[in-house]
């Protein structure tokens, strides 16, 4: 979440830049990479009581290894477009773990993958010659690349997925080293049998207290609902302990704590808003998602929509279906070509798929319906007109809306 009254200082750097990123390398970032040493004794401390995570120090990386209390649709890789992707990026990983040095060559982790896949999981599962494959096997290799876990040593793995190039040589990093990995068919069970990509919710939470839990939640998801995690939330309901939570919150990392009846989350400032996405997206979708908050804030302020004793709303499919409706038609013109192009289904799905991944909604507990969190009260957008076009375009930037006073995003979309 964006706070507009918040503000990173150069003390807080250290803690929220190992809370971003994967890892930091001096490599690539030798000034954050020199920040985090000087203070690697607090930080790390500071993670090991709140949160139970340890922070790996090598001579040229700095990792903090971050487990979530329950996995959740919303932290899965935005870059992945079919369950492939997150097997082959295991893959990748695992390779690295079988072979002696550290250079490899695509093309033979081709035919090592092919051939374990057929294994594992039958011929064809994964196969160079079928062109979606080796754009998974290009999207799994890009994302390692962006977490420095392998690095480019000779062409690159793009040229040689779409046959412009004979081959591509890469090298893998410390990172990839201290990469929690496990085995792909392990991979292949939880994401293609289980479902992962669905929204599956599982405890993957290690021995940890409620305290660290709450801490957990707090810094790897949009916010903490108080019927997800009772016990946590509980530890809120005190004003002295959430005082003390929130200015150790602001005193490590500069972000505010908010909590309602519904829920809690972290409010971090916009220009700290670069090392991970922070809602509202740039994306058409996201218009959507925001003007569909704000007419559900209106539904609820005249009575029409009336939420349960933990501040959500259970809405069914037909009335998603005729609010989106009624939205395009009003403001569908600033959508773009792309969002022209869906159905009402299509466009319906997109919108629940990106208010799950954000903590907005999640399934309720009959047939199609579908449950606004408490989360979504907090966002309402509209269109202004600073004297550009406003319509036409193919995405339309969301703006980042600062609160007013009464808690609803201003700026707009």
């Amino acid at each position: 979440m964006i706070s507009p009254r918040t503000r990173t200082r150069e003390s807080h750097r250290a803690y929220v830049d190992l809370l971003d990123r994967a890892a930091v390398n001096a490599a690539d970032d030798d000034a954050a990479f020199r920040r985090i040493r000087a203070t690697i004794d607090d930080v790390r401390t500071w993670y090991a009581r709140r949160t139970g995570w340890p922070t790996i120090v090598t001579r040229d990386m700095i990792r903090t290894v971050k487990t979530p209390s329950v996995a959740h649709v919303g932290q899965g890789f935005e870059w992945v477009s079919d369950p492939l992707d997150y097997e082959l990026f295991v893959w990748i990983l695992w390779y690295g773990e079988s072979i002696a040095s550290d250079q490899f060559v695509f093309s033979d982790l081709v035919a090592e993958v092919e051939h374990r896949a057929a294994e594992l999981h039958g011929q064809g599962h994964f196969t160079w010659n079928r062109l979606e494959h080796r754009r998974s096997l290009k999207r799994a290799a890009e994302a390692l690349e962006d977490l420095g876990a392998i690095r480019e040593v000779d062409g690159s793995v793009a040229a040689y997925a779409e046959g412009r190039a004979e081959d591509a040589l890469f090298e893998f990093t410390d990172v990839s080293r201290h990469l929690h990995l496990s085995s792909p068919d392990e991979v292949y069970d939880a994401v293609v049998v289980r479902g992962a990509r669905d929204g599956l919710k599982e405890p993957v939470d290690d021995a940890t207290d409620v305290a660290q839990r709450l801490y957990r939640t707090l810094l790897l998801s949009p916010a903490l609902h108080a019927h997800h995690d009772p016990d946590a939330f509980a530890l809120l309901r005190s004003p002295a302990r959430r005082e003390r939570i929130a200015e150790d919150v602001r005193a490590h990392l500069g972000w505010d704590l908010e909590v309602t009846p519904g829920y809690a989350c972290l409010l971090r400032p916009a220009r700290d808003a670069r090392g991970r996405a922070t809602f509202p997206t740039r994306s058409a979708e996201a218009h959507v998602v925001l003007l569909l908050c704000g007419c559900v804030r209106r539904l609820v302020a005249t009575g029409e929509l009336v939420p349960d004793e933990l501040d959500g709303i259970v809405v069914t499919r037909a009335w998603m279906d005729s609010r989106i409706v009624e939205l395009q038609a009003e403001f569908g013109v600033h959508w773009g070509r792309t969002m022209a192009r869906l159905s009402l289904d299509g466009l319906v799905d997109a919108v629940v798929s990106l208010m799950r991944g954000w903590g907005l909604m999640e399934p309720a507990e009959y047939g199609d319906d579908v449950r606004i969190l408490p989360l979504a009260a907090r966002w309402e957008a509209a269109y202004v007109d600073d004297g550009g076009a406003l319509g036409g375009e193919e995405d339309h930037d969301v703006g980042d809306g600062d609160r007013d006073g009464d808690g609803r995003a201003r700026g707009g979309v």
